[in-house]
């Protein structure tokens, strides 16, 4: 007998040795009375064979002790480690047994009760059989629904079931939510439907794994991103991780944790893997969207510097430009007039005539190639700002130009760089096709953003007519340049709006775009950003700043 309580004792060990997690737990308290009733019997039998019949009273004592161990070990696996997944037995117990009691206590209460009321108590009716059948067959599911409920909760406790759990994530998929909002329930159900202390979702980007949402949040010094080496998960601080897949392609992952002295049952094993089925797609459309997000900057970072580069560029012509062939026409110019001087002396006359010529000519020239030195990047806007250089670039419009500056500072100089040359854009666009008298331009500073504006009289055109492809055949006014502007804004994120404003006997319009400066929020410079008032005529705006996406837009207004 003794030899096969040891037997039996060593293979509980050798299955506590094999078992991982929750049914090590479960193992631990068997394995323990194992060894306790095994050592009771070994110390019955030693005090027997020591003192005789008088060790009998003890060895009895320690054998009952022994004995009733295991049930008290079962109890404590069973409660609190689940064994032989009694919460489920317990919980359908629970719904049948109430269910069973319902459906005794309506027909006896209908039939019986009714019928004795009647008078009828002891004879069989028919129809009172037949009006306690409906009355369950109404109540039944209502009643099953709460009482399903209440057994939820006596099992499982607060948290919710693994059937609840998968239901509301599936209905929040259906009603096509925005999908990091899903992904912080999904991390929230998961840890309510697992008493988990923490519940992670990451999203597989590339060949690393980024946090996309926790509950409750992160702390600080939790990683918000994991290398990924493989298909391969890596190891993570929690106590599972469960891989998401979908067509057979690594997306994410699940991880828990679980408070401590707690390991994750197989009930709870098998909701993780049941959720993270489900959440396939939704990793999917999240990490295509996080692609994207990250080709979007790659692209903008890309088009910043080839405008920086053109910058560079125009800067480097403007000061060749200056400082070579300006100067060589310059100095050329200056020999000229000496040829011509001492040519006089001397009495050539038709020689001083041509050299008088070719003098005018090279200060055309010099002219000329200033006004290109302007064009490409002017030194005024360099050393004085936005306000002198366009106020000197004014001065030779044919237009009656004002320039107004408010407040107005210094910024980086591919910011006054896009407004100088936008601006000039846009006049030359009133000088072409707006056939106004008057135009003028506003600079300020507001929200923390440079602001700028042109305004005309003019006749306006159009806005559906700017819309479509750069095809000078198009069906829009002639050389109009917004594909222009556009040019300037998008690399610093611009966005360009285009308004009409009614008049009485013709159209005029006004654009707007928003760019905001890198020291500065988006949101609360759009918000607090009021448009000019309206006026005929057109009116071009720009508020650079840097990061706001380019949306082209256009609305009629009525002044």
């Amino acid at each position: 007998m003794t030899a096969l309580f040891v037997v039996a004792l060593v293979a509980v060990v050798l299955r506590y040795r094999r078992a991982v997690g929750d049914e090590r737990q479960q193992m631990k308290w068997f394995a323990f009375a194992a060894a306790l009733l095994v050592g009771a019997l070994i110390l019955s039998f030693a005090l027997v064979a020591a003192v005789g019949s008088s060790g009998d009273r003890i060895g009895a004592v320690a054998l009952g002790l022994g004995i009733s161990a295991m049930p008290v070990a079962m109890g404590v696996a069973i409660l609190k480690h689940h064994l032989y997944d009694i919460d489920v037995v317990i919980n359908k117990t629970i719904v049948f047994g109430a269910l069973a009691g319902f459906i005794t206590i309506v027909y006896i209460a209908v039939v019986v009760g009714v019928g004795t009321l009647l008078g009828r108590g002891d004879e069989p009716n028919l129809a009172l059989s037949v009006a306690a059948t409906a009355l369950v067959a109404v109540a039944f599911q209502p009643v099953r629904e709460r009482v399903q409920h209440v057994a939820n909760r006596l099992v499982y406790g607060v948290r919710a079931t693994p059937y609840e759990i998968l239901s509301s994530f599936s209905a929040r998929m259906g009603e096509a939510a925005d999908p990091e909002e899903l992904l912080d329930r999904l991390s929230r159900l998961v840890a309510e439907g697992t008493g988990a202390q923490r519940a992670q979702v990451w999203l597989r980007v590339g060949d690393q794994l980024r946090l996309a949402a926790s509950w409750p949040e992160p702390a600080e010094n939790d990683p918000a991103q994991l290398a990924l080496s493989s298909d391969a998960l890596p190891d993570f601080a929690g106590d599972r991780a469960t891989a998401v897949v979908h067509h057979g392609e690594l997306l994410g992952a699940l991880a828990v944790t679980k408070p401590r002295g707690e390991v994750v049952s197989p009930t709870e094993d098998k909701l993780i893997t049941d959720v993270a089925a489900q959440a396939g797609l939704v990793l999917r459309n999240l990490r295509l969207t996080a692609e994207l997000l990250d080709h979007v900057e790659e692209l903008r970072a890309s088009r910043q510097r080839l405008v920086s580069a053109q910058d560079d560029e125009r800067r480097r012509l403007e000061r060749n430009l200056h400082d070579g062939a300006q100067q060589q026409l310059v100095a050329m110019k200056i020999n000229l007039s000496l040829a011509k001087t001492m040519a006089q002396e001397e009495g050539a006359n038709d020689t001083a005539g041509v050299i008088a010529q070719l003098s005018t000519e090279a200060d055309e020239a010099v002219q000329t190639l200033r006004e290109l030195a302007h064009g490409i990047y002017p030194p005024l806007l360099a050393s004085d700002g936005l306000e002198a250089a366009l106020t000197a670039r004014t001065r030779r419009s044919p237009l009656s130009v004002s320039v107004e500056a408010e407040g107005l500072v210094r910024h980086a100089p591919e910011v006054e760089a896009a407004v100088y040359f936008c601006c000039l854009e846009a006049l030359q666009n009133v000088i072409k096709y707006a056939g106004a008298s008057t135009a003028s331009v506003r600079l300020g500073e507001h929200a923390g953003a440079l602001t700028f504006s042109v305004e005309d009289d003019g006749c306006g055109f159009d806005p559906s007519a700017t819309e479509g492809s750069r095809d000078p055949e198009h069906d829009r006014p002639p050389g109009f340049a917004r594909w222009e502007l556009d040019d300037y804004l998008c690399p610093r994120s611009g966005d360009l709006r285009i308004r009409t404003l009614a008049r009485s006997c013709q159209r005029g319009s006004r654009a707007c775009a928003v760019v905001l400066a890198a020291d500065h929020c988006a949101s609360s410079c759009l918000s607090s950003w009021t448009p000019l008032q309206s006026a005929p005529g057109n009116l071009w705006g720009l508020l650079p700043t840097h990061g706001v996406r380019h949306t082209p837009q256009t609305e009629p207004v009525t002044p």
